[in-house]
């Protein structure tokens, strides 16, 4: 069977009309598979950016978790130093008294 041909106005090669449809049938496959590579890379990236998003978010949840806590303890740290303050003036006024109360009774004697 004899394919009707067709001349190359570039090259001038006589080509089969059947090379011409599968060269065409080729780029329209190289440019579907494009678009469907670069979809599937797009796709990805968003996947991988929700992804980091996501990281992010936790990580900064769980820093605030450890924030607060540490808050938590720096409130109860404080409290017990306040206490432990009062005590001791407590002590030192008692011990001025009481230092008061001994010059009193040696200057009696």
């Amino acid at each position: 069977m004899n394919m009707p041909k067709m001349v190359c106005p570039h090259c001038k090669m006589p080509i089969d009309i059947d090379e011409i449809y599968m060269a065409q049938k080729n780029r329209e496959f190289e440019e579907r598979n494009k678009e469907v590579l670069q979809e599937a890379i797009r796709r990805q990236e968003e996947e991988n950016k929700k992804k980091m998003e996501e990281a992010i978010a936790s990580a900064r949840s769980e820093q605030d978790n450890q924030i607060s806590n540490l808050l938590v303890q720096i409130k109860e740290l404080t409290a017990m130093n306040q206490k432990a303050n009062e005590e001791l003036q407590k002590m030192l006024k008692k011990e001025v008294d009481l230092k008061q109360q001994l010059n009193t009774v040696e200057t009696e004697a």
